[in-house]
């Protein structure tokens, strides 16, 4: 939940529910919002946790990839969005078997673009 990213030293929280409140955090109402703030925040870095559509926003300005591949099929409705394999290179890679904490067996993957743009580093929660 919520709770485990408040290790990170500050939270834009990307949502269309005026309900929704963080503290400490801010509220952004769309990656141009939330880019405006974390540059008045002095970040160097954007780290994005996504749900899809987030993602697929933020994919043409990342710069790195952090992606958990879970080695099954599984049912879903959405999913991380297709990316093209030539304009990345894998730079590190660690392989997890299944065991009694993981169902499945998966491999995360450390992702560089090969030509830089806007640092941003797109996350996924579940390492």
């Amino acid at each position: 939940g919520i709770n485990i990213l408040h290790r990170r030293s500050k939270l834009i929280v990307l949502t269309s529910n005026p309900e929704f409140t963080i503290s400490p955090g801010w509220i952004a109402k769309g990656i141009d919002n939330a880019s405006r703030i974390a540059h008045e925040q002095g970040a160097q870095k954007l780290f994005v946790l996504g749900g899809a559509s987030v993602y697929r926003a933020c994919l043409p300005y990342a710069t790195a990839m952090v992606l958990t591949h879970v080695h099954t099929r599984l049912q879903g409705t959405y999913f991380f969005p297709n990316f093209s394999q030539d304009e990345w290179r894998i730079t590190k890679e660690q392989y997890h078997s299944k065991d009694k904490q993981h169902k499945y067996a998966f491999t995360i993957s450390w992702y560089s673009r090969k030509d830089h743009g806007t640092e941003i580093k797109l996350l996924n929660p579940n390492i």
